[in-house]
């Protein structure tokens, strides 16, 4: 019976390593991965020249970045003097962010903000010299859970897409000073 005892504890012991070992080579593959796409983005757009710099290794006590565990949920950035195209082609890979401040900077363009993330809750981008038409794929079906959506002051032109419509959660909306034109898209409201 001791040996039988002293075998299960032998077994319990070894998963529980294993089980902790495993989760934090996870952990820090993430924290590694995530890093690697926050200098991407800092480079993108100008990081050199920011008001505010990213110093030191911990990503998570970086200006603007908000995690959880080993995940980027939040980017705020604004007023930092981000210079560029916008980066969506590297802000999409940062799975779970849940929160996007860009704005009061110089950013341009638009053509990526259609691959931003299932997961955003929080989009503003305010008074950059953003151009271009908004995307339709940004929606409800792209991104279901959006709270605020703020885009104002840019160079945004076309029309208001149909699929904002369906955004329920919808708190804060705010598309002023572009050059945007026709009626909001039935049931906006």
């Amino acid at each position: 019976m001791k040996l039988c005892n002293a075998v299960i504890t032998l077994v319990v012991a070894v998963a529980v390593t294993i089980l902790h070992s495993t989760a934090a080579e996870n952990c820090t593959c993430g924290l590694a991965r995530n890093q690697q796409l926050l200098q991407q983005f800092n480079v993108a757009t100008g990081g050199a020249t920011w008001y505010i710099l990213w110093t030191g290794s911990d990503i998570c006590s970086w200006t603007g970045v908000t995690c959880s565990g080993a995940e980027v949920i939040g980017l705020s950035v604004a007023n930092n003097n981000l210079r560029g195209d916008f980066p969506g082609e590297i802000l999409q890979n940062l799975t779970s962010l849940r929160t996007l401040y860009l704005g009061g900077n110089q950013l341009t363009g638009s053509r990526t903000l259609a691959s931003m993330l299932p997961h955003l809750q929080k989009f503003n981008v305010y008074d950059n010299n953003m151009t271009g038409t908004l995307p339709s794929e940004f929606g409800a079906a792209r991104a279901p859970a959006m709270t605020i959506f703020i885009v104002g002051l840019n160079q945004f032109s076309g029309t208001l897409p149909e699929s904002y419509s369906s955004w329920t959660l919808l708190t804060q909306f705010d598309v002023y000073s572009n050059h945007l034109n026709g009626t909001l898209p039935e049931g906006f409201w």
